[in-house]
């Protein structure tokens, strides 16, 4: 169908697609030094953790405020080139806008006895629940240095609301992979700090929720209505470095923890690939119990 004439139906249905962006955020934070934890032993984190995005800034934008700005002073059509660059406005601003959430952690110590020391975890910020696995391969001959390898598996509770889900007969998923590797020293339990290299894999998947036999049998006019050929399944690859800080004494510690990350994401919107890429910065800082 030509572009003009599935003009306001395309343009009505991704503003609403749009509203799915409320849980694109993940959980970037680490907050866990090098070493594991002994068997039993119990880490409690609780941060407030931002999320940077520099996409934001790149001038992206500004181009969509000024374009709505000219359409708005003219009563021209709008052309496909003016419509992409408003598009690209509101999703960089939704799915990439700065944020500001609370974060909780827990982990427990599960055993010594494989290799240096194994330990699992589980992190929550309201949108995602994340568990991890940490096992310990290397430890210095006096317990000062460590290096560990994690893999995590996030699951986004929501990822579009029911209203938006129902509006668009569409169900949004997200599911996010994680490893990486963590090198860190720590001082008589008193100074630990930590740094880890991690890759993360973000999917973002797109699946009607009409039933089979009634989707293949659709009115030709209502086939332009399926929100997967505005949005469809998505990819986003992080890469980048973390690293952390905690300060105190045996069982309570100030905790600084911070990511920067290189976001790769080119999702397929009205057919068309976009280029989202950018850099993001996620810092946190918070208190940990360990008992």
């Amino acid at each position: 169908m030509p572009f003009a004439r599935s003009f306001w139906s395309r343009y009505a249905l991704v503003l609403a697609t749009l509203l799915v962006t409320s849980g694109c955020a993940t959980s970037l934070t680490n907050l866990a030094p090098a070493h594991t934890l002994d068997p039993g032993q119990v880490q409690i984190t609780g941060v407030a953790a931002a999320d940077l995005n520099t996409g934001v800034f790149d001038g992206t934008i500004n181009a969509g405020r000024a374009v709505y700005e000219a359409v708005q002073n003219t009563e021209d059509p709008v052309s496909e080139d003016e419509l992409r660059t408003l598009l690209d406005a509101l999703l960089v601003w939704t799915l990439l806008r700065p944020g500001f959430t609370p974060e909780f952690a827990a982990r427990v110590g599960v055993s010594d006895r494989v290799l240096h020391g194994l330990d699992v975890g589980l992190r929550y910020n309201g949108a995602v629940l994340k568990p991890d696995l940490r096992l310990q391969l290397f430890e210095s001959p006096e317990g000062s240095l460590a290096l560990t390898a994690h893999v995590a598996y996030g699951h986004h509770l929501s990822v579009a609301s029911s209203a938006v889900e129902w509006l668009v007969m569409t169900e949004f998923e997200r599911r996010d992979l994680e490893a990486g590797l963590s090198v860190g020293w720590e001082y008589r339990d008193m100074i630990k700090l930590y740094a880890s290299p991690r890759y993360l894999y973000s999917r973002i998947s797109v699946s009607p929720k009409l039933p089979a036999w009634l989707e293949g049998r659709l009115p030709p006019e209502y086939q332009d209505y399926n929100p997967s050929s505005y949005f469809g399944d998505s990819q986003m690859h992080y890469l980048g470095l973390n690293w952390g800080a905690m300060l105190g004494y045996r069982y309570v510690f100030a905790h600084l923890d911070v990511t920067m990350m290189r976001l790769l994401f080119r999702p397929t919107v009205l057919g068309s690939p976009r280029n989202y890429d950018g850099w993001i910065f996620a810092p946190s800082a918070g208190l940990t119990l360990r008992f």
